[in-house]
Parts: structure tokens; C-alpha cells; sequence
């Protein structure tokens, strides 16, 4: 799948509507996903390195030129810095290129199809009010399903459930 271009993967979507640009992302997770020498599950080419504050954790991503990521489906706002690199970045909301250093912050539900044009280091901070330890599994695994919705259909239960 490295062999593809950003130009192939994201060509023709830049017109389509934010639901047909999250259809086709999701597409493309899902074909894959089925590919299993191409989907990396577990991030073993894409070391994850964890800072922890009090109240906060950070996850610094390690993205190697040529890397395609789809990212998880957030539930909260979160800052978002790329240190290192260059990517091509596709949401609902259209296609950047972001050239480090370059700092924002990621909306609610926000999802993203990243092409790395050069290796990149890519940190994002979340709230960790119940301060799980990046160290064990069984937080971070407690911390992801506070932060990450499996889906869309799960993004949109919880924010429902926020609104009451």
C-alpha cells in the first residue's frame, strides 16, 4: 500500500460532500483492515511513546515516509502538534498539508486519512482526568474508551448522552 500516492488515494474527493469524504475513509480502513501485511492493529511500525502529567497523557507517534494512517474517531477536542515531518491530511472538512512545526486542535469526531510525505513525529494531548498510567494496558485500554468512539453511530450516542 506504500507504493499508492497521496494523489491516487485522495484524488476526486476533495469535491465530494463531508458524509461521502467520511464514506470513503471508512472504505479505505475497512479494504485495509482485511489486508493484514498492510494494516499494522497493533502500531508495531508506528511506535507510540507516552507522556503523562497530571490530568493530561501524551501520545507521540512516530509516522515513517510513505506510512497511509486512518485515525481513531475521537470523542473530545484535543491538541494535536507535528514536530517533525510532512503529511497530506484528509477529514470531512477538505485535504491540508501540514509542514512541521504546526500545532491545532481536533473537533469532535474528527477523523483523519494521513499520507506521510516525511517521516513525522505527531503528538496529541488529551484530558486524563481519572490520571491513568500509560504504563499498563488495562488503563490505557480504560483511557481509549474514554477518549476513541469504535464508530460513528458510537460518537453520535455519546454526544447525545452529554446533551441531557
Amino acid at each position: 500500500m506504500s507504493n499508492i500516492t497521496a494523489e491516487q488515494i485522495t484524488s476526486g474527493l476533495q469535491s465530494q460532500s463531508r458524509l461521502e469524504i467520511r464514506h470513503a475513509i471508512q472504505h479505505l480502513h475497512d479494504l485495509m483492515a482485511s489486508m493484514p501485511q498492510v494494516f499494522d492493529k497493533e502500531c508495531v511500525d508506528f511506535p507510540v511513546k507516552h507522556y503523562k502529567a497530571p490530568g493530561m497523557i501524551g501520545r507521540e507517534m512516530f509516522i515513517p515516509k510513505g506510512s497511509i494512517i486512518i485515525g481513531k474517531i475521537h470523542k473530545h477536542s484535543h491538541l494535536n502538534i507535528v514536530s517533525v515531518g510532512h503529511v497530506r491530511v484528509l477529514t470531512e472538512a477538505g485535504q491540508v498539508e501540514i509542514i512541521a512545526p504546526h500545532t491545532f486542535t481536533s473537533e469532535v469526531g474528527a477523523r483523519r486519512l494521513v499520507v506521510a510525505m516525511e517521516d513525522t513525529i505527531w503528538t496529541t494531548l488529551h484530558l486524563n482526568p481519572n490520571d491513568y498510567d500509560p504504563e499498563n494496558k488495562d488503563d490505557m485500554e480504560k483511557l481509549e474508551a474514554e477518549i476513541i468512539a469504535p464508530d460513528y453511530q458510537a460518537l453520535e450516542s455519546f454526544t447525545k448522552m452529554l446533551e441531557v
